[in-house]
């Protein structure tokens, strides 16, 4: 996700880059980042540069990194997130909920502790106000394989593909399509 994100700020040419040193983003300064971002979760950004001496360079400018890490987490949310949990074997469509708690609600409060905890030893500070919004999944399902008694032979092998049991969607789930083909007018 990190790759993909730096790729996108790549194209627009974004001054966020600068926390790179002259904007290098190989293998090595993304791991690097990784390290420093690792760090920040537990310890202040004073701390950061004793522990792990290269994460100096992109502790130099703190409100450039703190914008990173919004546009990270920004950028994070502007995907479509499904979950699906596949639970041959464990049959945990029989406890629905026990499978959604462990999955999306504790996805969902990593995603934000981990952001919240970054943004604070960056900044220093600690916000007035918390956004409680969707981080983790919007949706996700339990899916098992059925038997389902079809009228021909042939199709018999559909029976291992797994079928959606159970769902849990996080409102609102808006779904943007990249593309509208629809025509003509709505009249009232």
């Amino acid at each position: 996700m990190l790759d993909h994100c730096i790729d996108n700020l790549k194209k627009k040419n974004s001054p966020l880059l600068d926390i790179f040193e002259n904007k290098n983003t190989d293998s090595e300064a993304v791991g690097d980042l990784i390290k420093t971002l690792t760090y920040l979760v537990k310890y202040e950004n004073k701390l950061v540069p004793h522990i792990f001496e290269k994460s100096a360079g992109f502790l130099r400018n703190l409100d450039k990194l703190a914008s990173f890490v919004e546009y990270l987490y920004d950028y994070w949310r502007s995907f479509d997130r499904f979950i699906v949990n596949d639970s041959e074997g464990d049959r945990l469509d029989k406890r629905p909920y026990r499978t959604f708690n462990e999955t999306i609600e504790q996805l969902t409060h990593l995603i934000r502790t981990v952001y919240r905890q970054i943004q604070e030893n960056i900044t220093g500070s600690h916000p007035n106000v918390y956004r409680q919004i969707p981080a983790g999944a919007e949706m996700s399902v339990i899916s098992l394989p059925k038997k389902i008694a079809y009228p021909a032979e042939k199709y018999k092998s559909l029976n291992t593909i797994p079928v959606i049991r159970q769902m849990l969607i996080y409102p609102p789930l808006v779904i943007q399509q990249p593309m509208n083909k629809r025509t003509g007018h709505f009249k009232r």
